[in-house]
Order: structure tokens, then C-alpha cells, then sequence
């Protein structure tokens, strides 16, 4: 097992430095919506984040140093916060860690690999979410974390952060839930590979995706920023991108999305719940 140690490929940053990333990001297509700095503490992408409302985190770009954070009258975590540039290691799936990783803006993703390199994206990771709650009780969750596009991520330490949970019986409760929505991933990826048609695993990924994005309040009507590879499509619904593409262009040609670069559009999300097979 691998003890965590400082990721080479990342940096630590304060809040000016990230809008300096962001305005650069945007130059070159990476940032997307829901990147600005509120207030200079907080992202918009922070809204319904776990972990902010357990107090514990002291808002974007501000250390998790204690002294200083008395002064601000607040007792958040201790945490670092790190920016990954896209198809970067975030975490390796052997590697120990001491802390729970939180994305705060960008998109990332989990998987499992075999020896040969082949692998199954397990989850989207979004931002204002946790990598896994199973941080919260787990030095290593033995998946890979991977930045799909750039990805500035908070890392709370464990201890603490269970701490912090613990002591508020509510949240307690919403961390039941979120446990809950990850079980439930879990059962519909099983389906996708055992059950569902091509279509109906891309649909179902779309969908859920934007249905994530929706109540984080971070789609705009029926269009969503989607970082995702055509690869890294193919890599969570099993199938190869070639498959994915013919399915993609299915999808267009019958006027169900619509795809610009990092956009997408639902066009017409009825019919395309109709491919999910929900059952």
C-alpha cells in the first residue's frame, strides 16, 4: 500500500491564484459555469455541498488553519486545497490517504482497472461532492480518482471531518442519504453492464449526469457543461467508442441532444428517458 504523500502534478493555491486559473481556463475552453468567486469565500458549485454544511470548511482558497480561522469565527477541518489539470491523478487505488478529497469545481472520475490497463469508470465525481463518503471511515477506497477536466479539490482531514459529522445529528442523517445515492449508482451501473442496451447506458449516464447538475442548480435550462471524453464514455457504460460514437450520432440524428464542443443539450428529454429503461 502506498502512504499518501504531496501529488507532484498538483498545486497548492490561494484564491488569487485560482481566479488567475480561472480566467485562463476560460481562455482556453477549461472553466465552465459555476467557476466565479462569490464574495471571495465561497463557489456557486459549493451550494448543497456536504461538507460545507457541516461547518468544516472555511470557504474557497482560505487554509484550514486554525488560529487563523478563530479570527474569521469559524472552526472549520483542517484541509489544503489542490488544483489537477485535466486526465491527471487525483488519487492512485492502493494509495493511503488521510483525508477526504471534495471537489470543488471541475469533474472527476473514479474506476477500477485490470493489470492490462483497461478499466470501468465507476462514478462522476461533480462539483461540490465528495469522492466517496467511504473516505470518511477508509484510509483507501481501492479506486482511482482522476481529474476529467481541471479540478480544484479540497482535502479534509479524516478524524476531524468524521468529528464534524458525528456531532450533528442531521447531518448524520444526510450522510445516510448520500451513502444511499452512491449505493444506488453502484445498483444501476451493475444493470447497465448486465442488462441495458447500448442506448439505453448512454441515456441513462446523460441523464442522471444532468439530473445531478440540475439540482446543484448547475444546468441552464436543458444544457449542461460535459467535459466528458468520447474514451471516457465508453469507459463507463462498457462499451467501446466506437459503439459510443454510432450511439451518439443515433442521438443526434433523431434530434435527442445536442453536442458543442464542452455543451450539451437535452433537446428532448422525454424521448430520452425513454431509452433509460428504468425499472
Amino acid at each position: 500500500m502506498l502512504k499518501v504523500g504531496e501529488v507532484a502534478s498538483t498545486t497548492e493555491t490561494s484564491s488569487e491564484a485560482f481566479r488567475a486559473r480561472r480566467n485562463a481556463g476560460t481562455r482556453d475552453g477549461v472553466a465552465g459555469a459555476g467557476m466565479e468567486i462569490s464574495g471571495g469565500t465561497y463557489l456557486p458549485t459549493c451550494n448543497g455541498c456536504f461538507v460545507r454544511k457541516t461547518g468544516a470548511c472555511p470557504g474557497f482558497g482560505v487554509k484550514g488553519d486554525p488560529d487563523s480561522n478563530a479570527q474569521r469565527g469559524v472552526q472549520p477541518v483542517q484541509s489544503q486545497i489542490q488544483v489537477f489539470p485535466a486526465r491527471r491523478p487525483i488519487l492512485h487505488p492502493r494509495e493511503e490517504a488521510d483525508f477526504v478529497p471534495v471537489i470543488c469545481s471541475g469533474w472527476a472520475a473514479t474506476s477500477i482497472s485490470l493489470s492490462n490497463g483497461r478499466k470501468q469508470i465507476v462514478s462522476f465525481l461533480l462539483a461540490g461532492e465528495a469522492a466517496s463518503m467511504n473516505y470518511l471511515f477508509e484510509a483507501c477506497a481501492g479506486r482511482a480518482i482522476e481529474a476529467v477536466s481541471q479540478v480544484s479539490c479540497r482535502k479534509f482531514r479524516r478524524n476531524d471531518m468524521r468529528d464534524a459529522v458525528m456531532q450533528n445529528p442531521s447531518l448524520v442523517a444526510s450522510l445516510g442519504r448520500a451513502l444511499g445515492e452512491e449505493r444506488e449508482r453502484s445498483d444501476q451501473l451493475s444493470l447497465d453492464l448486465s442488462r441495458r442496451s447500448a442506448e439505453a447506458r448512454i441515456a441513462r449516464l446523460i441523464w442522471s449526469l444532468f439530473e445531478r447538475l440540475r439540482k446543484k442548480g448547475q444546468a441552464q435550462d436543458s444544457v449542461i457543461d460535459f467535459p466528458v471524453r468520447q474514451q471516457q464514455l465508453a469507459d463507463a457504460t462498457g462499451l467501446t467508442a466506437v459503439h459510443v460514437c454510432k450511439v451518439l450520432s443515433r442521438f443526434r440524428s433523431n434530434k435527442l441532444l445536442r453536442l458543442d464542443g464542452r455543451k450539451l443539450t437535452l433537446l428532448d428529454q422525454k424521448r430520452l428517458q425513454e431509452f433509460v429503461e428504468w425499472r
